[in-house]
């Protein structure tokens, strides 16, 4: 049977889009004065918001840019990479510092068990996405 050869984006760089889109958004968000609910950093800390939104607007249109003009294969993985050391360090902050609490009572979760493993659930997500993307580079 003959390979038929599908013209349009291939998973590789549908990955790409939706990755760069979703950073985008998050770090709209981060920016602007809104809500973004589950991904907050800190309620109380604007400017840990900002910057974070303002690294991750540039991830996302690196990616999105990535997606449709491919970057040198070296540029590429380099920044990935960089790109994943924020995700770790943006999950550090807050699954760790700011979602589990060691107390008299024992460890709370922030804001409750499930919504933090749930929160932890979907950073994983995004984290094995950009892990595929820095493998296919």
């Amino acid at each position: 049977m003959a390979k038929v050869k599908h013209k349009g984006l291939s998973s590789n760089a549908l990955m790409m889009v939706v990755t760069g889109c979703f950073f985008v958004v998050l770090g709209l968000t981060g920016v602007l004065p809104v809500s973004e609910g589950l991904f907050s950093l800190n309620h109380g800390r604007t400017t840990l918001e900002i910057v974070f939104g303002v690294l991750e607007i540039l991830c996302g249109i690196f990616i999105l840019v990535d997606a449709f003009k491919r970057f040198p294969a070296k540029t590429s993985r380099n920044v990935l990479l960089a790109i994943i050391a924020l995700w770790i360090i943006r999950i550090f902050i807050t699954q760790i510092l700011q979602g589990i609490e060691l107390s008299d009572r024992g460890i709370l979760f922030q804001p409750s068990f499930w919504s933090w493993l749930f929160t932890l659930s979907m950073y994983a997500v995004v984290s094995v996405n950009l892990w595929i993307l820095y493998r296919g580079e």
